[in-house]
């Protein structure tokens, strides 16, 4: 895959926010455009092995230069940072030329 293809940061005027929505089973996700920042709600994805791979074809299709992962807490105060940490670090792995 061609990262200039999935990375157009050339244009600003198309390019899109991608927010996560982490959870232990599915992931919500939004998409903002970078010129007026309104996010919509763009896909529920299963949490599992094939997350990534749907995360690539996403930001592929939708010119995404920018995630955003929200941190949740339960009602209990119980709270997924941890994980939701360690999947950041995953899609800066992945994904090294997404601007922070």
């Amino acid at each position: 895959m061609n990262k200039k293809s999935i990375y157009p940061l050339n244009n600003p005027s198309i390019s899109h926010i991608l927010a996560i929505d982490y959870g232990r089973s599915k992931v919500g996700l939004a998409l903002a455009d970078r010129e007026t920042k309104i996010a919509f709600a763009y896909a529920t994805l299963a949490n599992d092995k094939n997350f990534l791979e749907k995360i690539k074809e996403i930001i592929e299709k939708e010119l995404v230069d920018r995630i955003i992962i929200g941190i949740s807490f339960y009602i209990n105060g119980e709270s997924l940072k941890n994980e939701e940490e360690r999947m950041g670090k995953l899609i800066k792995d992945t994904f090294p030329n997404m601007k922070n």
